[in-house]
């Protein structure tokens, strides 16, 4: 096999425990719930049927995606009612807040979670299968891991590329963030903060790109991702991101080979 068919097939194929789908399986559903509870409380669309309806079928199926009853069914459920919600009632309906980078982060992995057999560990599904005695092995061609962290790459790279302009780089959307949040009208004298705030800008541009690409490869993995989740941490402490800081943490675990995390989890238990 020449390298390039090696780099093809180790792109494709992810074999390993199922345990990482089961991990995402449980936490997107609690993300979905953060984001989505207040939008979808029906007091706020009294009289509206399509609000109406899928609410109630957002939350009829994502409690069953979070236990793991009939898995893949009810996650490819949650996927085809967050498409919906993004692209029918955020882009074409004109719902602002549902057309933002942070829901997709979202929608993307919950749809490609449905093409691994997220039920077979940690779910109610395996409960049942042991019981019956017809339990499949908790190993599994992961390949659909392989898009959502693919998915997570892009939100880095274009969102890297998107600040290559001046506006950004040369500090003053930091100082407009700065000033709305914190500041106000009083902007300190001197040229400190803004020399602060633009290398604060091109530092967060060259670590997304970073991000972007030092994922994938086995030396910089885990270094470049604890960087990232230090770097989210550090935004949703200071300024309102809401649910994407978790999102992006939990999706590092695609990144991951999975037989590495489910050695780790068990080792921790």
């Amino acid at each position: 096999m020449s390298r390039l068919e090696r780099a093809l097939h180790a792109a494709v194929h992810n074999e390993g425990h199922t345990l990482v789908a089961a991990l995402l399986r449980i936490g997107l559903p609690l993300l979905l719930w953060a984001r989505f509870a207040s939008e979808l409380h029906p007091m706020r669309h009294v009289g509206e049927w399509e609000w109406w309806l899928v609410a109630a079928l957002f939350y009829g199926i994502t409690p069953l995606m979070f236990i793991g009853l009939w898995s893949r069914l009810t996650t490819a459920l949650t996927g085809a009612v967050l498409l919906w919600m993004y692209f029918g009632m955020g882009i074409e309906g004109g719902h602002e807040p549902w057309t933002h980078h942070h829901v997709y982060a979202l929608v993307a992995p919950v749809v490609l979670l449905a093409f691994t057999p997220c039920g077979r560990s940690l779910s109610v599904d395996r409960w049942l299968a042991l019981r019956r005695d017809d339990a499949k092995p908790e190993r599994a061609d992961l390949w659909a891991l392989r898009l959502i962290a693919f998915q997570v790459s892009m939100i880095y790279l274009w969102g890297a590329w998107d600040k290559c302009r001046m506006a950004f780089l040369g500090g003053d959307r930091l100082e407009q963030v700065a000033g709305y949040l914190y500041l106000g009208s009083d902007y300190p004298d001197g040229p400190a903060l803004h020399v602060v705030l633009v290398a604060l800008s091109v530092a967060t541009v060259v670590l997304e790109y970073a991000l972007a690409v030092l994922p994938w490869f086995r030396r910089t993995r885990l270094p470049i991702l604890l960087l990232g989740a230090v770097f989210h941490a550090i935004l949703y402490w200071t300024v309102p991101v809401g649910t994407f800081t978790l999102t992006t943490i939990l999706l590092y675990l695609a990144f991951f080979p999975p037989d590495a995390v489910a050695k780790l989890v068990k080792r921790l238990l």
